[in-house]
């Protein structure tokens, strides 16, 4: 898949996996508005860098509602 306009975010991950990989730690934030490609722009960058580095991939459910540890506390 070709990604229009994206060449400045993926030098840019780019750029931080370099630092990493140097022993700067990084932690990167993609954030933008549903369907503007934030997850095909970082498989695009994993399918390039596979080789060099070990990936995991985990994702959220907004949908889901987590069930409460305690529904009812006893009186005191």
């Amino acid at each position: 898949m070709h990604l229009l306009e994206r060449q400045t975010q993926l030098d840019e991950l780019a750029r931080c996996f370099q630092e990493a990989r140097k022993g700067c730690g990084k932690l990167l934030l993609i954030s933008a508005e549903a369907g503007l490609g934030k997850s095909s722009l970082v498989e695009r960058f994993v399918s390039e860098h596979r080789r060099d580095a070990r990936t995991f991939w985990g994702a959220c459910d907004g949908l889901s509602t987590p069930s409460p540890r305690c529904t009812r506390l006893p009186p005191r």
